[in-house]
């Protein structure tokens, strides 16, 4: 186990408290043995379901749009040694990421007391604020002003993640959470992994002729406006939960 497993375990138990034996009782007789058509048949009936899985799979393609880049980005404009950019990588998109993970469920948990709308709109208003500052970092000149913009954004982006895994679980019973989680992140990563690197790609090597050099940070910036459609898809997932979790 070694030394970190042994702190990690004692963090654990001195900060996480156990849940109550037996809580989800109640909630599990009531549960439905499903099949696995069933089950996806259950939870496309959720219109905020599908509404919040279509926005973080384009809350990913942006993500991984620029992630998968930015190394290419950092070498052509910046001209930094891959040592550099490993570094770079690792710190900025590693513990931005992190942050932004944890940020998105704590304040989810806090400002979502008052109304469970908020799990999808702050992912929300996150992903519009991140737009801007993603924008800046692609485009300015200042290699400080890039790590700082593009940190900030990357912390705003991954927001999404840990609210959007709460409600899809929160839509469903108890034996049908590991279904919900299996199909968000398969519609996540075939939007997200499986589009966002290749439009990008796909647009640099378009516009190579015409844009001077400079195709790469152009369809960089371009898949950014993806942010919109995911935001719009956050606010109708918001205003469709109330009604799913009744029904």
């Amino acid at each position: 186990m070694g030394i970190p497993g042994v702190l990690l375990a004692l963090l654990m138990f001195l900060t996480v408290r156990e849940p109550l034996r037996g809580a989800s009782d109640a909630v599990k007789k009531e549960a439905l043995n499903l099949s696995v058509g069933e089950a996806m048949v259950f939870l496309f009936s959720k219109k905020s379901f599908v509404y919040l899985s279509l926005g973080a799979g384009f809350t990913a393609f942006v993500q991984y749009g620029i992630g998968n880049w930015f190394p290419s980005f950092l070498s052509r404009y910046y001209h930094l040694q891959p040592q550099e950019i490993g570094i770079a990588t690792a710190l900025l998109f590693g513990i931005g990421g992190g942050l932004g993970t944890f940020g998105g469920g704590f304040l989810c948990d806090y400002v979502g007391r008052s109304a469970r709308k908020w799990y999808l709109w702050v992912p929300m208003i996150a992903g519009i604020v991140a737009m801007p500052l993603t924008m800046a970092a692609l485009f300015t000149n200042d290699k400080t002003l890039l790590f700082i913009f593009i940190f900030s954004g990357t912390v705003l982006n991954a927001m999404y993640l840990a609210p959007s895994v709460a409600i899809a679980h929160s839509l469903v019973p108890p034996n049908m959470r590991a279904m919900a989680s299996s199909i968000l992140f398969f519609i996540l990563n075939i939007i997200g992994l499986g589009g966002g690197p290749l439009v990008v790609g796909a647009l640099s090597d378009w516009m190579n002729p015409s844009s001077g050099g400079q195709s790469l940070q152009h369809a960089m910036g371009l898949i950014v406006f993806v942010g919109v459609i995911a935001a719009t898809l956050y606010f109708l997932a918001g205003k469709a939960l109330q009604k799913d979790l009744e029904g």
